[in-house]
């Protein structure tokens, strides 16, 4: 692809690339076990090197979630493709996919251990930052699940740190839909037992501040400077919250 040349001088891609994407990406296809990874290495090199958005190329998604149903081996190819096909279809790709990316974010990081978490959380940050409003309603199920890695504390910290930037993402572009994330997990069971240790009679507000201490108490192990900005940034924001125990916790927050 790099050695095809500038723009128009080279065939056009359905004549030759999208069919061989679309048997190479295809993991029901016959030589799957042979093509598929590198079918994944060319999309993504089709993707980052195209001249102008080709709708062609982010059109074969579907294939890539079937990737992902499939097996979580080619979690780290999936994140950057996803990452070039939002970047290049931009709120079309997501009005027309965002259903689908939403389910299968949500089924791998169910699935995958510390490197594959570590794989799909910036593109959690890519979404909520670029489609706020769209992207905090079709990730709020991976949210919550999210929400339990950092509560729960049994994974690796730089999981957890990871959770939180997103979080931070979430706090910063979209304050409503941040709120509304804990109501909805306190609306579930599987934090039932959060609000009492939190000290909340509200249990949403419970779930915030559950979090917002993991946060405090994790923040020194945020080593990237930006990172640590942006956390910084979202603690500020934080206190525009209505939600008074936050006052109690301000000179940790300062801190």
């Amino acid at each position: 692809l790099v050695a095809a040349g500038p723009a128009g001088s080279a065939p056009a891609p359905e004549a030759f690339l999208l069919p061989a994407l679309r048997y190479a990406c295809d993991p029901a296809g016959p030589e799957a076990l042979n093509l598929l990874e590198d079918g994944l290495a060319t999309w993504l090199t089709a993707l980052r090197c195209a001249a102008a958005p080709d709708p062609r190329l982010t059109d074969l998604f579907p294939l890539l979630v079937s990737v992902m149903h499939h097996s979580t081996e080619h979690v780290r190819a999936a994140s950057h493709i996803i990452a070039s096909c939002l970047l290049m279809g931009g709120a079309g790709f997501l009005h027309t996919h965002g259903a689908a990316l939403g389910e299968a974010l949500q089924n791998t990081y169910a699935g995958v251990g510390e490197r594959g978490a570590l794989a799909l959380l910036p593109v959690a940050e890519l979404i909520l930052t670029g489609w706020p409003a769209e992207g905090s309603q079709l990730l709020q199920p991976l949210l919550v699940r999210m929400l339990a890695t950092v509560l729960e504390g049994s994974e690796p910290v730089l999981v957890i740190t990871g959770c939180l930037a997103v979080f931070a993402r979430l706090l910063l572009h979209n304050r409503d839909a941040f709120l509304h994330l804990f109501s909805a997990a306190a609306a579930t069971q599987q934090f039932a037992s959060v609000a009492p240790a939190a000290g909340s009679p509200d249990p949403a507000q419970a779930l915030l501040l559950a979090m917002i201490d993991v946060w405090l108490d994790r923040v020194d192990a945020i080593g990237a400077p930006a990172a640590r900005k942006l956390s910084a940034a979202a603690m500020a924001a934080a206190f525009t919250l209505p939600v008074a125990p936050l006052l109690q916790r301000l000179d940790l927050m300062v801190s």
